[in-house]
């Protein structure tokens, strides 16, 4: 799996617990409810590239034990609240085109939930924050609701990538109407 680029991947619930990756990317991934629990990444020494979660979709995934080396959470989207959440995702086309898909080349409304907040290594010097400011010598911080290291400086909503709402108020975003219906029961 190094230098894999899963850049825009649906991989929401995936178990990568114990995985030991270098210069994976993850950028506007959705990863909710994902698990990387125990898990190692770090750089790709072949090529010195770092793994990275710019701008991914991390409400509910399990980070709190992971083994993150000069990881990027630039941008990325994360919830602390007490739990979980359920989200609603406009996923674009190009998620409809594999074979026998009932709904072909027409965008995908989802609704995905976690039951847990988001965990995340809150020590850790190496890392980028969300807020796209490097971790400081005591790491991002406390992960809670007043702490804006872990906030992202884009925001949920019509203009996000996916287009996604809240159903309920989570960490930085208020609970919005549905973003999408009707729901995929298919997806």
């Amino acid at each position: 799996m190094n230098n894999t680029h899963f850049d825009g991947a649906y991989l929401a619930g995936v178990d990568f617990t114990s995985a030991k990756v270098q210069g994976v990317q993850f950028g506007g991934a959705i990863l909710i409810g994902a698990n990387f629990g125990s898990a190692t990444l770090s750089v790709d020494p072949s090529v010195g590239t770092n793994s990275g979660f710019a701008s991914a979709f991390l409400q509910g995934t399990q980070l709190g034990n992971a083994n993150l080396q000069g990881t990027s959470l630039a941008n990325a989207f994360l919830d602390f609240r007490a739990g979980g959440n359920d989200m609603f995702l406009q996923l674009s086309a190009d998620f409809a085109h594999f074979p026998n898909w009932h709904a072909p080349g027409q965008k995908i409304c989802v609704f995905v939930t976690y039951a847990a907040p988001t965990t995340v290594p809150t020590g850790n010097s190496t890392i980028t924050c969300p807020n796209a400011t490097p971790a400081g010598q005591n790491g991002c911080g406390a992960a809670t609701g007043s702490n804006t290291n872990w906030n992202s400086t884009f925001s949920i909503g019509a203009n996000s990538v996916p287009p996604a709402s809240y159903l309920l108020n989570a960490t930085y975003t208020p609970a919005a109407p549905a973003i999408c219906t009707p729901i995929d029961t298919e997806w």
